[in-house]
């Protein structure tokens, strides 16, 4: 509710006169939050200062909020902030009554309208707690658990593997995924599997242990067809989560992959014992001799787009510890996410 206030400064030979018409005083209050701000009003001293009366009422005792006063003289139209003020104003923590003054004169000579006082209070961090210290708001939102299918792209700087690329000597097939994961801000644990084909174009040895740097192991030289699989499981951490829309995350886990080739049936090469052995369609039964695996602890950053239940996601990994088998990976996921209440019950 507006307050007509007319008070006019006249300055002669370093004397005063203050003439004054002031209705009744009532305090606008510009509430951030959930009711931060209340019991406002306000005063003027004999010395024509305004006193702005106030309490504090954080959610967190532990937060810092700005505070700030903002006077109109036109009943709300247009509003500009005092320069002359001072007391619990800017950067305030706790709960309780505050006070703050302004010296009305050290700012303008007259103050006349329909006078209306706002005081705001908006949450306070620094560049470290908004990048990483999600707000109470974060925090409190329920836990999502979400499923998709993704669509991984992955690399491998060894040389050979580049220049098999590069020659067409080996072909990446159509690559499918899938993964689940629980996000309870600020933390993100998520599973996730996949497995990438690649058709070879030349002939590649088979061998019969997994030391394939020796020629004179092989059992037979064949047309292959290469699989890589991997799963993996991870932990990561919202960065700047109060963002709308998306929610970043930078992570660590570990993965674990192998390669598998699956050779065909070539009659020029038997096994040593003079056996050979095939199945009804000319490839060669399954064994460990024909699959390498290994693991390695990767980094990982995300960026989750949220929209309804619907979850796009796009994420990039790259290992850590092997160089001589080193690896980075780009991934599309999509999937829907739902919520996670409490005793257990899952909302769509």
């Amino acid at each position: 509710m507006p307050s007509y206030i007319k008070i006019v400064h006249h300055s002669s030979h370093y004397k005063r006169t203050i003439f004054a018409l002031i209705s009744v005083l009532i305090l606008s209050a510009n509430l951030s939050g959930s009711d931060i701000i209340d019991n406002v009003y306000f005063d003027i001293t004999e010395a024509s200062e305004m006193v702005i009366h106030y309490t504090l009422r954080p959610e967190d005792y532990d937060e810092y909020y700005k505070v700030k006063a903002l006077i109109s003289a036109d009943g709300g139209e247009t509003w500009f902030s005092p320069k002359s003020i001072r007391g619990d104003i800017g950067q305030q923590k706790g709960a309780g009554p505050r006070e703050i003054t302004w010296d009305i004169f050290s700012d303008m000579d007259e103050l006349e309208g329909e006078i209306q006082v706002k005081v705001t209070a908006k949450l306070h961090q620094s560049l470290f707690q908004t990048i990483f210290i999600p707000s109470k708001n974060a925090r409190n939102k329920p836990a999502r658990f979400s499923g998709y299918i993704s669509y991984p792209i992955i690399d491998f700087p060894n040389p050979t593997y580049q220049q098999n690329i590069k020659h067409g000597i080996l072909e990446p097939g159509f690559p499918l995924g899938i993964g689940v994961n629980v996000i309870k801000i600020p933390f993100k644990f998520e599973i996730d599997r996949f497995i990438i084909p690649f058709d070879a174009k030349e002939q590649f040895p088979i061998y019969n242990d997994m030391n394939w740097s020796n020629e004179n192991e092989y059992i037979y030289i064949s047309e292959a067809s290469i699989e890589y699989s991997s799963i993996s499981m991870s932990i990561s951490y919202a960065i700047a989560s109060d963002i709308i829309f998306f929610t970043p995350f930078l992570g660590l886990g570990i993965q674990s992959s192998s390669i598998t080739i699956f050779g065909y049936c070539d009659n020029q090469f038997q096994y040593p014992d003079g056996s050979f052995e095939c199945n009804e369609n000319g490839q060669e039964k399954q064994s460990s001799s024909n699959k390498a695996a290994t693991s390695d602890f990767f980094a990982s950053a995300d960026l989750l787009f949220n929209k309804g239940n619907w979850v796009i996601g796009l994420s990039y990994k790259y290992s850590l510890i092997r160089e001589l088998r080193k690896w980075n990976q780009v991934q599309i996921n999509f999937g829907r996410s739902l919520q996670i209440k409490r005793y257990g019950r899952i909302i769509f």
